[in-house]
């Protein structure tokens, strides 16, 4: 299903801007309405017991929410967008945004020094961009701080046969705008059966060659069923895992697609997949389109 409308958070960081400037290409390419949601909640100082004292009115929290998202806007030099001030945890009204015609772009948090104890308390509690990943019932594209949107994106969707990844690739077929060129990609890490044996390197032609041609099957079938059954999608595989295939891939593309099995964050924390390690560490933004089933 093609999206219909793109919904960006806002708020004072480096990538919730080069969120809102990726959000406002994309729905220009495709011709879509822009919305933009600025969540306030009142400062948690305020209810130390040492601070006690008056809490700050909350139509003067408001109105000075509303006076940043319209500076923002107009920095941004966005004519057209739709502006929503919330009140609350911005991660569940960015989540509630989310359907299957609709997409939600989020910043990621940025790396360095600086933001270590950030990303410490990340990794313990969870962020906006994890918490609307693992709730939104449709696509979510999270933005790294030096993002733009290219006006011919190139774009590769990770593909393992998974009904998860089938639900990427369809995404990225029906919602990203004509100039873009598409690549279905497919990693393979060559083991013998069961064992921990590796196979020989000289089978590594043969593997990808078999691995190619199923994966072009795959596209075919999900081009074909479509709602733009006449796209072109090119189909590559390799050898690698794929998590850190896709982040070496990011390098020389303009956008990665994935699907997202599980939802659980306990999984994740736990075990790990591949849309989460694609989400932190890639060099581009990242689409993650949940599996429908």
């Amino acid at each position: 299903m093609s999206i219909s409308r793109v919904t960006v958070g806002i708020d004072q960081s480096d990538t919730s801007t080069a969120a809102v400037e990726w959000a406002a290409g994309i729905a220009d390419a495709s011709k879509l309405p822009l919305r933009v949601v600025h969540a306030w909640q009142l400062p948690y100082i305020a209810f130390a017991p040492e601070m006690m004292g008056p809490l700050p009115d909350e139509d003067w929290m408001k109105e000075r929410a509303e006076d940043f998202v319209a500076k923002q806007v107009a920095e941004l030099g966005i004519d057209e967008a739709e502006r929503v001030i919330v009140h609350g945890s911005a991660g569940v009204h960015l989540a509630d945004e989310s359907d299957d015609d609709r997409l939600v772009v989020v910043g990621r948090t940025g790396r360095g020094a600086k933001v270590m104890l950030a990303r410490i308390v990340d990794g313990l509690l969870g962020s906006t961009a994890r918490y609307v990943i693992h709730h939104a019932d449709g696509p979510v594209a999270v933005v790294p701080s030096d993002s733009r949107w290219s006006t011919s994106p190139r774009v590769i969707v990770g593909v393992d046969g998974t009904t998860a990844s089938f639900a990427a690739l369809r995404w990225a077929v029906e919602s990203l705008p004509a100039s873009a060129t598409i690549t279905a990609v497919r990693y393979i890490i060559p083991w013998v059966s069961d064992s921990l044996v590796p196979v020989d390197d000289s089978f590594n032609p043969t593997l990808i060659a078999n691995a190619e041609s199923q994966l072009a099957e795959w596209v075919h079938d999900v081009v074909k069923a479509s709602e733009r059954p006449d796209r072109v999608v090119g189909a590559s595989a390799d050898i690698g895992a794929a998590s850190w295939a896709l982040t070496t891939a990011s390098r020389d593309v303009d956008l990665v697609v994935v699907g997202h099995r599980d939802r659980s964050v306990l999984a994740t924390r736990l075990l790990g997949s591949v849309a989460d390690h694609t989400v932190r560490h890639s060099h581009v933004p990242v689409v993650v389109v949940p599996d429908p089933s």
